[in-house]
């Protein structure tokens, strides 16, 4: 489950098979705790828990926002791409083109490079 998702969990185990519960499931980043446990302690681990996910969650979100700048760089390259091969343009001259479409229309790149590709952006003017 923890690797799968963003969640933390808290295994709490009995005192004696803590140590070889915590050995299996540490590199899960599963948390344990010894039954019985005391208020304090478990206040404790569970707010280095909600430290711990509050972690996860920005970390997520920055892979997200990488992944997805990844795949725009991706498509506006296909798209370059594609402006060298149909229309005779240099990459520099395929950039800027990307560019002001996307400056003059008030789009994004990825929307141009989009259009590009399915082959429904107008010819430019001569």
């Amino acid at each position: 489950m923890c690797n799968t998702s963003g969640t933390v969990v808290l295994f709490m185990v009995k005192a004696d098979i803590l140590n070889e519960t915590f050995e299996r499931v540490y590199e899960h980043g599963v948390y344990t705790l010894p039954k019985p446990t005391s208020k304090p302690t478990l206040t404790t681990a569970l707010n280095w828990m909600a430290t711990t996910r509050e972690r996860l969650r920005k970390t997520e979100k920055k892979t997200v926002t990488l992944e997805e700048k990844m795949e725009e760089i991706r498509l506006v390259n296909r798209a370059k791409w594609l402006l060298i091969g149909e229309r005779g343009m240099d990459e520099a001259a395929a950039h800027r083109y990307i560019e002001k479409q996307a400056m003059d229309r008030c789009v994004t790149r990825r929307e141009i490079a989009r259009e590009l590709l399915r082959g429904q952006e107008k010819e430019p003017d001569a």
